[in-house]
């Protein structure tokens, strides 16, 4: 991209914000630069299009191509032919029986107000043309010279109006304020005149004073400070604490459960084993209450007899024994005198 290339896109970016250009932008072309671009054979939009660093749209007038045709000398059938293929401005005058020369049919169709109302940009090789159109604000104009495609620079009509809406776009709000306020109070007048209550008109407050910075040395970042170590233990010591607090009434709460179960069960045995006894001696009763008093009076004597015969026996025995082992001691006694 060249310097040139450059400065024609910042011109078009001016155009664009400040006289609302929009793409495809439209070109009206005039009959002098048709035939230019035809003898040198330059492509078109393509060119322009380069130029201008954004799609375009080529018009042209129903004068134009009357001048097309009535040009001296004759002009080829192929330029015709491509400028009858372009998109046609109209501009009424086909009425008349003589075409109307070019720099007057353009100030028709694009001047109104003495604006540029339609956003026209012109592609023509007239000089008129051009010293006409400087007068106007917002008015891009491109010619060629030597094949080569050129963009004229803001003309100083196109400047002062670019100062003024700038100008304009930064004091906009204090001017429109105080009429805004004016016929706020003018409304709330009226509303108490009449009696009824004034409606809640919000007035519109003006720009909050910003505050004046402190100056010094500024404070670190806090993120970027490291936090001191008490604040940490303290808070993972109150943590503990809470979870501990939590867990030991937890635990106690269960605790309670559980004992409450254990007595209930406890007391559960208690009744069954007192229930288990007492039919146990019911049938006890019952078995002891049909025998007699003399049948229960022999049985025990008979338990006493059999223990005191068992003792008599083992007696006997204990005498025999000892009997047997004195007689084998005086045997062995004998031997041991003979031996000698």
């Amino acid at each position: 991209m060249g310097k040139r290339h450059k400065t024609y896109k910042k011109l078009m970016q001016k155009y664009h914000i400040n006289f609302g250009f929009r793409e495809p932008y439209q070109v009206l072309v005039d009959s002098g630069f048709v035939s230019e671009t035809k003898r040198f054979h330059m492509e078109q939009p393509k060119i322009l299009e380069r130029t201008i660093s954004g799609t375009c749209k080529l018009m042209i007038t129903q004068c134009s191509l009357r001048h097309l045709y009535n040009h001296d000398p004759p002009l080829p059938k192929e330029t015709i032919e491509w400028a009858k293929s372009l998109e046609k401005r109209r501009c009424g005058h086909h009425v008349l029986p003589d075409p109307l020369s070019e720099l007057e049919c353009f100030e028709s169709v694009v001047i109104k107000d003495n604006q540029n109302k339609h956003r026209l940009c012109l592609a023509v090789q007239d000089v008129d043309i051009r010293r006409r159109f400087r007068e106007i604000p917002g008015v891009p104009m491109f010619y060629t010279k030597r094949s080569v495609l050129i963009m004229e620079h803001e003309s100083e009509q196109t400047e002062e109006a670019r100062r003024v809406r700038h100008l304009e776009k930064m004091y906009e709000g204090l001017v429109r304020k105080p009429a805004v306020l004016k016929r706020k109070r003018k409304r709330r007048e009226e509303q108490a005149q009449e009696g009824g209550e004034p409606m809640d008109v919000d007035v519109e407050e003006g720009p909050e004073k910003k505050k004046k910075k402190k100056r010094g040395p500024k404070e670190p970042n806090p993120l970027s400070v490291k936090k001191p170590k008490k604040e940490k233990e303290s808070k993972k010591g109150g943590e503990d604490k809470e979870g501990k607090i939590n867990e030991d009434s937890e635990t106690k709460a269960e605790k309670k459960e559980d004992g409450e179960e254990k007595a209930e069960k406890k007391k559960e045995k208690k009744v069954k084993e007192t229930t288990s006894e007492e039919s146990a001696q019911k049938e006890d009763t019952q078995a002891e209450g049909g025998e007699d008093v003399a049948t229960r009076q022999k049985k025990k004597r008979r338990k006493r007899g059999k223990g005191s015969k068992g003792d008599k026996g083992g007696a006997s025995e204990g005498g025999e024994t000892t009997a047997q082992e004195a007689e084998a001691g005086g045997d062995a006694a004998g031997e041991e005198d003979g031996g000698e």
